[in-house]
C-alpha cells in the first residue's frame, strides 16, 4: 500500500497569514488561503475579480521552485520517520509502506507518525491510500480522506470518482466524456483490447499503473513527475517575508529561524559546519551576500546565534529585504564532545567562542594569531593566519627549536646600555636568498630588568628586535 498526502496550498500556507491573500500566475488565482475563500475567491479566477471582492486582498507571485524546494524539505523531515518517499510534482509526498511494517504493523500508525511533521509545516492536508502510487495520489488530491490497508476498499472507492480526478491531459479528459464516461469504474471496465484501439499507449500505462497490475514498485522513465527522495549534501532555505524590511536589526527574527532549521538538519545529520551564508533578496538590485564565520565547526544554535547578532551589527543593507536565504555546503562530522566541567576541552571551547566573536565584529583584516614557521630568520618565523584554520605545534618541535622572544619588533637601533646574558648566535642568510643578513643575536638586560633579543650586524651596529615576556 501507498500513502499520498497532498499538500494544498503549500506555499501560501508556509507563509501564515491571517488576511485574506492569493497567489497568482499570469494573472490567475492558483492559490488562496480560507479568508479569501470565505470572500468568495476560487482558483482560476482572474486577478481583477478577486481584487473586486476583497479590498484588503495580498497578492504574492507563485513560484514552482520554491514550491518544491518546501516539499523537499518537509521530505527531509519525514526522512526521519519513515523510509521510501516518493516527490509527486511540486506539491504531495507519496509514502511506500511495505517497506515499514517492521516498525509500523499498520497504516494508521505510520500516518500518526507523521502528522506531527506536516503539521510543523501547515495547517491543512488531504490524503488517501491505494495498492499503487497512481491511484494513491488521485485519491489524495480528491480529498478522501480516507486510510485503510484494505485493497479493495481504496479500488472501490477509487472507481467512485470522477474521470476528471485522474491525473492526465486535458486531451484525454474530453475524449472520454464525449465517450459518456463518467467514473474511473466505468473506465476500468471496459476491456483494454477497445481502449488500445481508441487510445496511444501513454494513456493505457496510465491505466495499467492506476489499476497496480505491475506488481511492483517503478516509477515512470518518461518526465520527473514522480522521483525517489535522496538526502541532499546541502542545506538551503529560503524564507519570504509577508512585508519590506530596510533595517538589519530587523532581520534578526527571520534569520534566526533560519538558524533553528539549520540547527535542526545538523542534528539529525550528526554534522558541524563552519560557515553560514546568508541571502538577501531585493525587488531591483543583485543579491547581496552575508557571510558568518565560526572559529570552529559548531551545530549548537546559540552559539551561532550571538556571532549573526554580533555582526549583523555592521551590515548595512542596500535596498528593504523580501526574502532571506540561507546555505550551508561545508559540513564535517560532529564528533563526540565530553561534559565534564572539569575538562580542559571546556576552556578551548570557550576560547574558541570568543575568537569568533572577536572575528565577526572586528572583521577579517584585524583579527588573526600568530604562526611560526621552520624559517630561521626572524622576519620569517611569524605568519599572520586566521583564526578560522586552526594549528598545533608539536611537542617535538617545542624541544628543539631555539630561544626566542615572544614579541618580536622591527630592527630598532640600540639606545640604552645593556647586560649581554647569553649568545652569541650566528644567523645567516642563504645564497640564494635577495635579501643578505649575517647577524650575531644576543640575550641582554636592560637598566629596567627587560630581557632583549638584539644583535650585531656586520657593520658592527647594535638593534633591539624583541622582548622576553
Amino acid at each position: 500500500m501507498f500513502l499520498a498526502v497532498h499538500f494544498c496550498d503549500l506555499q501560501l500556507q508556509c507563509r501564515a497569514l491571517t488576511e485574506p491573500a492569493i497567489l497568482v500566475c499570469k494573472d490567475k488565482v492558483v492559490q488562496s488561503n480560507p479568508p479569501a475563500q470565505q470572500a468568495g475567491i476560487k482558483p482560476g479566477m482572474g486577478l481583477a475579480s478577486a481584487a473586486a471582492l476583497c479590498n484588503t486582498l495580498a497578492v504574492f507571485a507563485y513560484d514552482e521552485q520554491l514550491e518544491r524546494q518546501l516539499l523537499q524539505q518537509i521530505a527531509q523531515h519525514c526522512y526521519q520517520r519513515t523510509g521510501d518517499i516518493i516527490l509527486c510534482g511540486s506539491d504531495c509526498l507519496i509514502f511506500a509502506t511495505h517497506s515499514m511494517r517492521v516498525l509500523y504493523p499498520d497504516i494508521e500508525q505510520l500516518f500518526e507518525a507523521l502528522q506531527g511533521v506536516f503539521r510543523q509545516w501547515v495547517q491543512h492536508y488531504r490524503y488517501g491510500c491505494a495498492p499503487s502510487i497512481e491511484a494513491a495520489e488521485v485519491l489524495a488530491r480528491a480529498g478522501t480522506e480516507m486510510i485503510t490497508d484494505s485493497p479493495a476498499t481504496a479500488q472501490h472507492r477509487l472507481e467512485q470518482l470522477p474521470v476528471s480526478a485522474m491525473r492526465i491531459s486535458s486531451q484525454y479528459h474530453h475524449q472520454l466524456a464525449r465517450l459518456g464516461l463518467g467514473t474511473i469504474g466505468q473506465l476500468l471496465a471496459l476491456p483494454k483490447a477497445e481502449l488500445r484501439q481508441r487510445f496511444p499507449y501513454e494513456l493505457l500505462d496510465y491505466i495499467t499503473r492506476l489499476q497496480g497490475q505491475l506488481g511492483h514498485v517503478r516509477l515512470p522513465k518518461k518526465g520527473r513527475y514522480y522521483r525517489f527522495y535522496q538526502p541532499s549534501q546541502y542545506f538551503q532555505r529560503l524564507q519570504e517575508l509577508n512585508f519590506e524590511i530596510d533595517e538589519s536589526a530587523r532581520l534578526l527574527p527571520v534569520m534566526t529561524t533560519l538558524c533553528e532549521h539549520l540547527c535542526a538538519y545538523l542534528r539529525q545529520m550528526q554534522l558541524h559546519t563552519q560557515k553560514l551564508q546568508f541571502s538577501f533578496y531585493f525587488r531591483e538590485l543583485p543579491t547581496q551576500l552575508f557571510t558568518v564565520h565560526s572559529v570552529a565547526p559548531q551545530g549548537q544554535l546559540v552559539p551561532w546565534l550571538t556571532l549573526v547578532q554580533v555582526k549583523l551589527e555592521t551590515l548595512s543593507l542596500d535596498a528593504p529585504v523580501i526574502a532571506v536565504q540561507l546555505t550551508c555546503e561545508q559540513f564535517s562530522d560532529a564528533l563526540g564532545e565530553s561534559q565534564n566541567l572539569f575538562d580542559k576541552r571546556q576552556q578551548g571551547l570557550a576560547k574558541q567562542q570568543l575568537l569568533g566573536v572577536l572575528h565577526a565584529r572586528l572583521g577579517a583584516q584585524h583579527c588573526y594569531h600568530l604562526h611560526c614557521t621552520n624559517a630561521h630568520i626572524p622576519e620569517y618565523t611569524q605568519v599572520k593566519e586566521s583564526p578560522l584554520h586552526s594549528y598545533s605545534i608539536s611537542s617535538s618541535s617545542k624541544k628543539t627549536a631555539p630561544l626566542r622572544p615572544n614579541f618580536l619588533l622591527e630592527p630598532q637601533v640600540l639606545s640604552e646600555q645593556v647586560c649581554l646574558l647569553r649568545g652569541p648566535e650566528r644567523i645567516q642568510s642563504h645564497w640564494w636568498q635577495q635579501q643578505l643578513i649575517e647577524r650575531d643575536y644576543y640575550i641582554g638586560e636592560n637598566a629596567r630588568g627587560q630581557l632583549c633579543w638584539l644583535f650585531k650586524d656586520k657593520h658592527h651596529g647594535w638593534f633591539v628586535q624583541g622582548y622576553f615576556a
